[in-house]
């Protein structure tokens, strides 16, 4: 395995993103410097905090008369 494989493999599995890491490693010519942005950038927008739905901000509400 070179160099660029084990670092980006290594990168998706502190991540827990191995399966988008393998696919950067095999399926693109990202450099090592590319792929490991492109994987904190996903792993940033997974984490991020999503908003509540309506139906999660009605719960326990008054309901109108």
């Amino acid at each position: 395995m070179s160099a660029r494989c084990a670092r980006i493999i290594a990168h998706g599995i502190n991540l827990g993103r191995v399966e988008q890491a393998r696919v950067f490693v095999f399926d693109t010519s990202f450099d090592v410097d590319t792929a490991i942005a492109k994987l904190d950038a996903a792993y940033a927008v997974a984490a991020a905090p999503r908003s509540p739905t309506l139906t999660e901000r009605m719960v326990g509400g008054k309901r109108p008369r």
